[in-house]
């Protein structure tokens, strides 16, 4: 099956700002599985490395928040990315169970695509009468699965934050050097403007009369 349209930074963050409420973590009633995550046909996607479709089924609850020992799972968690969390404990817990699009998963945790195809994801239909959402689907990944899979590729939570830093002091470089260029450009301009030739080959004075004759 064809992967959905990636939206661009621009179409998720103008979506993103509409919504009230966190990815995932409304509050469904328990038979609501899909709650508001729209599987398709029928099925929750789970991003794998064939990158098949698994079926959707029913879900048993036989074992505790691995949190805090509680037993009012969070069933979609569990289904799809197999994390037995109650409600509570993703609510107080989001850097770890929480929820975000695939743009901002390659820019915050430094990943690629190949990197994305192995961890779990939830498909969620864009619900908006906008003219680009149409037909659209989000994929949600897990921020603590993103954060392993950032370590092992970056070697490591030291070696995470030494690549956002290297990363962070290049663009600072870049931007320097943009307006370096930027006021280079400028006074280029200035410098080609008619007062400048004027001044160049001394036709014109202070108040812009004829200069006088120099005297021995």
């Amino acid at each position: 099956m064809d992967e959905p349209p990636e939206l661009t930074a621009e179409d998720e963050e103008e979506y993103l700002q509409e919504q009230a409420e966190e990815f995932g973590f409304q509050e469904e009633p328990p038979e609501d599985v899909g709650g508001g995550f729209v599987p398709e046909d029928g099925a929750h996607r789970s991003g794998g490395a064939d990158g098949e479709q698994g079926s959707a089924r029913p879900v048993t609850v036989q074992h505790a928040c691995q949190e805090c020992q509680a037993t009012n799972l969070h069933l979609q968690l569990l289904e799809v990315f197999k994390v037995q969390v109650c409600k509570e404990c993703v609510k107080e817990n989001k850097d770890q169970y929480g929820l975000t699009t695939k743009t901002n998963a390659k820019a915050e945790y430094l990943l690629t695509d190949d990197d994305l195809k192995g961890l779990s994801f939830l498909r969620k239909k864009i619900e908006s009468t906008e003219t680009w959402a149409k037909g659209k689907e989000m994929q949600l990944f897990m921020r603590g699965q993103l954060q392993e899979a950032a370590e092992k590729r970056w070697g490591g939570v030291i070696g995470l934050e030494g690549e956002r830093e290297r990363r962070r002091l290049a663009s600072e470089e870049r931007k320097r050097k943009g307006k370096k260029t930027k006021g280079s450009v400028l006074r280029k301009g200035e410098d080609n403007t008619p007062e400048s030739a004027q001044r160049d080959d001394g036709s014109s004075g202070l108040f812009g009369g004829a200069k006088r004759p120099r005297t021995s």
